[in-house]
């Protein structure tokens, strides 16, 4: 997805008209960093009312916004603020000022099994928040124990 694929009309039309005049002072004042596109995910900080900046993530598919969420707060209906900013940050880009990364399963494809693994559980150490689903036999997590049977097949639960 090009940055032209959508316009600031498109992003109004999701958010209040608060959202959308709050988000783009937001964007004029800067406060979007670290803009990234993978493949059909574009991700942001964008920096808020807290010390830490706020996570904001948005999905595209054929030239369309398809979902975006942020880690503020906001639950009044459309999109918050910063989800605003990031994508009138995104629509007005000039070349450079967009991270574009390959996306995951291109980086992913050429490791082996052994190194999906290792770098899964060195995931999974960093993240302990990673959500995960245990199966009703024990109660270490589903992925877990399908990783840990490197020669079998691996199925879904």
């Amino acid at each position: 997805m090009t940055a032209t694929s959508f316009t600031e009309a498109t992003i109004r039309q999701g958010a209040s008209e608060e959202s959308f005049t709050r988000g783009m002072q937001y964007y004029r004042d800067g406060l979007v960093e670290a803009l990234i596109l993978r493949g059909d995910r574009l991700s942001a900080e964008v920096q808020g009312s807290e010390e830490h900046p706020y996570a904001v993530t948005a999905h595209f598919a054929v030239g369309a916004i398809t979902s975006a969420s942020c880690t503020c707060p906001y639950d009044w209906g459309g999109w918050c603020k910063h989800i605003v900013a990031t994508l009138l940050a995104y629509v007005h880009a000039t070349p450079g000022q967009v991270e574009v990364r390959p996306p995951l399963p291109e980086l992913l494809a050429p490791l082996s099994r052994e190194q999906l693994l290792k770098l899964l559980l060195r995931l999974a150490d960093a993240e302990p928040d990673l959500p995960i689903r245990s199966t009703g036999y024990s109660r270490a997590p589903w992925w877990r124990l399908r990783l840990l049977r490197i020669n079998r097949p691996v199925d879904r639960p």
